[in-house]
């Protein structure tokens, strides 16, 4: 599913576009299943697994359901997808094993997130930052307007400094001046990126949503090691990750 090409750019930059993965006709099926799953979450929006974000009009809105896998067969057979895999495995030179996911809906005038890398939030567990691998699978297209990723090249073998507000989140400071992408995706165009790779999206200032689907990978040899929605593994990780960052 990758070119040597494209695999060594994303050793370099931590990051590279795989085109075209999944086909118009089953981008359209997941948009269908997207907008199920917010109609029956509609009944209940302030339940487990639904997250908000501000919102310029309406103060906020409901924008991500983590995990998805969960609650969605569609959804949980393309984290299972053999085109999916084959990415994972290309990057991590091992088969790769499903991790996690969530869906982010990112309407018009939804804000951004700030600047992070994945990896703070998986530090506990104890696998290498090089062994996690992420597929953001996009639902529309996406790209600056719409409040598309950006991603800092090469910098994903760096620890960056913690944001003071979040320790989640990284300073901006460092990255100031810093060579930055945002990738214009197609519908069914999947980002690929590093779990150390810093990067942050800015409010959707366009008329369109901009839906991604996003699938975490690992190394096979860790799998079935750590569940990230285990309460208790939810707890050693953040504990620490708070060590860490005092």
């Amino acid at each position: 599913m990758l070119s040597a090409d494209q695999i060594s750019a994303y050793r370099r930059d931590g990051f590279v576009v795989a085109r075209d993965v999944l086909p118009s006709g089953e981008i359209a099926a997941l948009r269908a299943e997207e907008e199920r799953l917010w109609s029956e979450a509609a009944v209940d929006l302030e339940r487990e697994g639904i997250f908000w974000r501000k919102h310029e009009t309406l103060g906020r809105v409901a924008d991500r359901l983590d995990p998805v896998c969960t609650i969605s067969k569609p959804f949980a057979a393309v984290a299972e997808d053999a085109r999916m895999k084959a990415i994972a495995t290309c990057v991590l030179g091992a088969s790769g094993a499903f991790f996690k996911d969530k869906l982010i809906t990112k309407p018009p005038g939804t804000d951004g997130y700030g600047l992070h890398y994945d990896y703070a939030y998986w530090t506990g567990l104890g696998v290498p930052p090089d062994e996690f691998v992420t597929l953001s699978l996009a639902l529309d297209a996406s790209d600056e307007a719409n409040g598309g990723v950006e991603l800092f090249s090469g910098l994903q073998a760096k620890v960056l400094p913690p944001s003071r507000e979040d320790p989640f989140d990284l300073d901006p400071a460092f990255v100031v001046g810093m060579k930055s992408r945002v990738p214009e995706l197609a519908a069914g165009d999947v980002l690929v990126f590093h779990s150390r790779v810093p990067h942050r999206s800015a409010p959707n200032r366009s008329d369109r949503a901009r839906r991604v689907y996003i699938a975490t990978y690992m190394h096979a040899r860790h799998a079935g090691r750590a569940h990230p929605y285990d309460p208790e593994r939810r707890k050693i990780v953040y504990r620490a990750l708070a060590r860490e960052n005092v």
